[in-house]
């Protein structure tokens, strides 16, 4: 073993002085990075080990050391004996004395007797298992066993490798060529079991019959299998996936996978709080550029469940470096590509699609109808004064996002049916800045031009796109709830120009 480099060898010195002191002795052959020495007096009535050991892993004092006690059964210790003693991104650095160490231990030791707060748990069963290794299983429980799983009850399931570290779970047995598997529901998960043998001792009769004979089958064979395991833990489900593997001497061994469930509620959890709202939603949107692309796909991974997108380009190369949609998409009409874009990331969403430019005010009127909110996100001026006064006209609520000055500066305005000035009337009312025009770094006219495009090119930056799309969204979904914490005019300067109030960085806004 490697000998441990610090950023602070001075503290290192003195915390591992303190070890010699209280006992420890360095492991043979770990060049001081393992240290054993007396359990500490809170294992009692957990384990009957006598001795503990000190990891000291590369990162210390940023990282926490690895605890190892053997002989304990309880959650947050895996199957090595390694206790869970801090989280990875933990920055209290308690573990910088050896007191600071004990305290954390009869802290521990408390809980593992009395209960673990809610705080505590996670839904790592994989994380304990005897060998771990970095490969995703995804699988949704509901595909597997329509109507859920109850305990006792077992099932057949396939596997397919879709690269060296993904597999994905599938029900029934499956074709030739993929992973025979099953999943198991056990009757007992808390504490989740370690290895094989309190695997097996948590499943019913029959479930062991059938685990044994896939284990029978790796012993024999070279084929590997999968088993899913899923138990209860604090009223949830907790999983863990199995891969039987022949151990080269006539038997079989278990590694376990991480567990990457694919359902609707799992993917919905990094959705944001507004999610559950935003599923019953319908949002219309004109102008799937730069702006708008990446402003569908945050409003669909944001939760919104239908989406109507309206624009008449095809996808160009220039196009790609600021678009939601890469260069696989490139001769797909822009609406095609971002619905592409939004079914691989949101599949909740349903998408709609509109190839053309609209400006029909019947057409438009038809597209609005039944919508809880437009977005524009077309830049064209004329365009937003036609969605603003078909919208006022149908009562739909209109939020319109555009870039000025070459991406210095970007403006958000939302317009609430009976409550926001309509936008197109905003030109007159004092209390809405108006963006000063001007040429732009570029040719004479300030226009950069591309070879085939019908339209010059705004040299906006991709931060400044991402930026006024994030926005776009916020207001958006701070409508879509009813919050309204946002005023009905956010400008945002990237870029400062000399104009006041345009001349810092940040935010302007109207209240």
């Amino acid at each position: 073993m490697a000998e441990l480099v610090t950023l602070d060898q001075a503290a290192l010195e003195r915390f591992t002085t303190e070890l010699l002191g209280a006992g420890f002795e360095p492991v043979d052959d770990t060049d001081r990075c393992r240290w054993q020495g007396p359990i500490s007096p809170a294992f009692a009535g957990l384990t009957t080990a006598t001795t503990m050991r000190l990891w000291l892993r590369d990162g210390w004092p940023f990282r926490h050391p690895h605890l190892e006690v053997n002989g304990l059964a309880v959650e947050h210790v895996n199957d090595q004996g390694v206790v869970c003693l801090w989280r990875e991104d933990d920055n209290s650095r308690t573990w910088l004395t050896l007191q600071g160490i004990m305290s954390r231990i009869e802290s521990w030791c408390e809980r593992a007797k009395t209960g673990f707060r809610p705080a505590d748990h996670a839904l790592d069963a994989y994380l304990g298992f005897t060998t771990p290794i970095a490969m995703l299983a995804t699988f949704d429980l509901e595909v597997l066993k329509p109507g859920g799983t109850r305990e006792g009850q077992s099932g057949r399931l396939h596997g397919v490798e879709r690269h060296p570290s993904l597999i994905e779970l599938r029900p029934g047995a499956g074709p030739t060529g993929s992973i025979r598997g099953q999943w198991l529901h056990a009757r007992n998960f808390e504490p989740p079991p370690r290895n094989l043998d309190e695997l097996r001792s948590s499943l019913t009769h029959a479930q062991r019959r059938e685990l044994d004979k896939s284990i029978g089958r790796v012993a024999d064979g070279s084929e590997s299998e999968i088993a899913l395991v899923v138990g209860r833990r604090r009223g949830q489900h907790d999983t863990l996936v199995l891969r039987l593997c022949p151990d080269g001497s006539g038997g079989a061994r278990a590694e376990s996978l991480e567990p990457a469930p694919t359902d609707r509620a799992t993917l919905l959890l990094r959705a944001g709080p507004g999610a559950t709202q935003l599923q019953a939603k319908r949002v219309v949107c004109f102008g799937l550029g730069a702006v708008g692309s990446q402003t569908a796909l945050l409003l669909a991974e944001s939760g919104v469940g239908h989406l109507h997108l309206a624009d008449g380009e095809l996808l160009r190369p220039g196009n790609v470096v600021r678009h939601a949609a890469g260069h696989e998409a490139l001769g797909l009409p822009k609406v095609s590509a971002v619905e592409a874009v939004v079914r691989a990331h949101a599949p909740w969403t349903s998408v709609e699609v509109t190839q053309e430019a609209v400006w029909g005010a019947s057409t438009v009127s038809q597209l609005m109808s039944g919508a809880d909110l437009v977005v524009d996100t077309t830049g064209a001026a004329p365009v937003v004064e036609m969605l603003s006064r078909i919208a006022e006209r149908t009562r739909v609520a209109l939020v319109s996002a555009a870039l000025y000055r070459g991406g210095a500066i970007g403006r958000v305005r939302r317009q609430l049916p009976g409550s926001d000035t309509s936008i197109y009337h905003r030109g007159e009312d004092t209390r809405y800045p108006i963006i000063p025009s001007g040429a732009d770094e570029g040719d004479e006219d300030g226009r950069l031009l591309e070879p085939g495009c019908s339209a010059p090119v705004n040299n906006a930056p991709p931060s400044a796109v991402a930026a006024i799309s994030a926005l776009a969204v916020q207001v958006t979904v701070d409508a879509l709830t009813g919050r309204l914490r946002h005023p009905d005019e956010v400008i945002d300067v990237y870029q400062p120009i000399e104009e006041a109030p345009f001349h810092r960085v940040g935010h302007v806004g109207h209240h």
